[in-house]
């Protein structure tokens, strides 16, 4: 290749790279790729698992949503038990949060807060619930 085809060549290879560049600044793309946000957990992509879920139902809710003394009907023990819902219905609907009445009660959307007499969950639980639900509740 002559002298004046590389420069040419070159030229090209560079203005388009700028032009890359000033495309991802103005439409507002993060040059750096590997750039975090402050929110950002890093555990986004992690799937909760029902055993983790199961933790904190033992943890915070167990005392008044068990097999033997459940409160409205609502037995948290076990994974089936869970799903068959309570007085109120069901109260987890598998990919909808939101839906969920699990949901509005450890938010204090829906009233009483729980667990009742209690301290809230950790926003940490809350949300780990939360995407367990949203990605399908599943058992295992």
């Amino acid at each position: 290749m002559s002298r004046t085809r590389t420069f040419k060549f070159s030229k090209t290879i560079i203005t388009l790279i700028v032009l890359g560049f000033i495309f991802a600044i103005s439409s507002g793309i993060s040059v750096n790729a590997f750039e975090k946000s402050e929110d950002d957990t890093g555990d986004y992509e992690k799937i909760p698992t029902w055993k983790e879920v199961a933790g904190i139902l033992k943890k915070e809710c167990i005392t008044c949503h068990s097999a033997k003394i459940k409160t409205a009907n609502l037995d948290l023990s076990s994974y089936q038990a869970m799903m068959r819902g309570g007085r109120s219905g069901a109260i987890v609907v598998p990919r909808n949060p939101k839906a969920s009445l699990i949901m509005k009660y450890i938010k204090g959307d829906k009233k009483p807060r729980m667990p009742m007499g209690g301290k809230p969950l950790k926003q940490p639980e809350i949300k780990l619930i939360e995407r367990w639900i949203a990605s399908g509740a599943q058992e295992k």
